[in-house]
């Protein structure tokens, strides 16, 4: 193999298996990756861990990429498992010819009986290196078996330094050797892993802390190997809601193929919710992919598991799309016909901080234009003044009064609170069912501009007026 290298700058990955759809939790994980890569101006990569023949398939790797770029992340290599076989078995001849890497070949009944007998004695429930005894090993050879192959761990202990769980010293007398070939010579992701990050100049490994004791035998098959040991960042896991356990591919729901199809959570903020999930930083709007990168840190996590709240992703949905630049939006409101002779800006300026999902616009455009929507006139009182009012304004030659703009609808409101001694919801809510058929809703100041004159006079007075 290569000799011990440097790394040269920040690097680091994400390495889905293609076994089922990519979940909330693995997309977490690859946020944070390629946050902490861009705040470094690192590199970013992708890998596909399908060497799992059986349960690998085309269809998870395609839609696992497009969940990706629907989340906004780039990256700039793509590597597959599968392709680089011949490179894992040069890495497992290495190790063979250093006496790390030896036949095992006790059946997976035997392991789990053994297993059993040491902790019933008190004993921590590791492989007892049996295949190595001569008269053992030639036991089992006698009999036929096939061997599986493990690495050789040496037994000692040093300390590891977890930017996300702080120094623990690992004691490697109780760890099992981890097993690197199964019985008919596949590599498993012990192996493949390190080779990959080792051969990529890998500087961090950022993933779920169910990876920690798998990290701790990956040090040393990173040194036996002749490559550089990576940093280690082990987050806890995410949690669904109303869930004990870990989130896991299992949570269909929360695939992010079910949450995009929904269409009810935009991709930036599903990105900014996961990027600060487990933090104290919810609260923050700014959610540009440059922001995030910039506050990131890995002292920002807690030590608890983060629960997936669909509540407040809604929350921070709404944020979001409030916070959205017409220009951005502007192709997407195309899409809703009652919007087609409408000044959509206009449209969205009104509305955007009244959704929590960009759908909720063509509640409030039918609110708007549709003809078939049920409003009720205010009552006399209020309708009479209005009237008057409107009347005024039309006017051309009163063009201090003309409804036009927000200061000038302003204005108009003002004088109407003034005359009728009303303000709040004895006004605005009679006003709201005469112009939308519903109670609540935007500025009725941005309303009036929004519907114009002509259509203000019709809804607030009646069609005979």
């Amino acid at each position: 193999m290569a000799a011990k290298t440097q790394i040269d700058k920040i690097r680091l990955r994400f390495a889905p298996s293609p076994t089922g759809m990519l979940h909330a939790g693995n997309a977490r994980i690859a946020i944070l990756n390629f946050l902490f890569a861009k705040q470094n101006n690192g590199e970013f990569l992708l890998r596909i861990d399908d060497t799992d023949t059986a349960r690998s398939q085309k269809i998870f790797e395609k839609a696992i990429i497009n969940d990706l770029k629907w989340l906004g992340l780039a990256w700039q290599k793509t590597m597959r498992q599968s392709e680089r076989m011949h490179i894992y078995a040069k890495a497992a001849d290495t190790l063979r010819k250093n006496k790390r890497l030896y036949p095992c070949y006790e059946t997976p009944d035997e392991l789990a009986l053994a297993r059993k007998l040491q902790l019933k004695n008190s004993q921590p429930p590791i492989y007892n290196r049996d295949s190595l005894l001569p008269e053992k090993k030639q036991q089992y050879i006698l009999e036929g078996r096939k061997p599986h192959f493990r690495f050789k761990l040496e037994h000692k202990t040093i300390a590891i330094n977890d930017l996300c769980r702080g120094e623990s010293k690992i004691n490697f007398a109780n760890l099992s050797d981890p097993v690197l070939l199964r019985e008919d010579g596949t590599p498993l992701y012990t192996l493949t892993s390190v080779v990959d990050d080792g051969e990529c100049s890998i500087s961090h490994i950022v993933r779920g802390e169910d990876h920690v004791t798998n990290s701790a035998a990956q040090s040393q098959l990173f040194e036996a190997l002749g490559f550089h040991i990576p940093l280690f960042a082990h987050l806890p896991l995410m949690r669904a809601q109303d869930n004990d356990g870990p989130l896991s591919k299992r949570e269909g729901s929360l695939s992010l193929q079910k949450i995009r199809e929904s269409g009810e959570v935009e991709a930036q903020s599903l990105f900014a919710y996961l990027a600060r999930l487990g933090t104290a930083r919810m609260a923050q709007v700014e959610s540009s992919q440059h922001a995030l990168a910039k506050e990131f840190s890995f002292r920002n996590f807690g030590r608890a598991s983060p629960i997936f709240d669909l509540h407040q992703l809604a929350e921070i949905n709404r944020r979001g799309l409030a916070a959205t630049d017409f220009n951005d939006i502007k192709k997407r409101l195309a899409s809703l016909p009652l919007l087609n002779n409408v000044d959509q800006a206009l449209f969205w300026e009104t509305f955007r901080g009244n959704i929590t999902h960009f759908d909720d616009l063509a509640r409030w455009a039918d609110l708007s234009f549709s003809d078939k929507v049920k409003r009720e006139l205010p009552p006399r009182e209020i309708r009479s003044v209005i009237c008057e009012m409107l009347t005024a304004s039309s006017s051309k030659q009163d063009a201090d009064n003309q409804l036009v703009g927000i200061t000038n609808c302003e204005k108009f409101l003002h004088i109407l609170e003034e005359r009728l001694k009303l303000k709040g919801a004895k006004l605005y809510r009679p006003l709201r069912l005469a112009l939308l058929g519903c109670p609540t809703g935007p500025e009725v100041a941005r309303l009036f501009i929004l519907l114009g004159q002509k259509t203000l006079t019709q809804r607030l007075c009646g069609e005979n007026y």
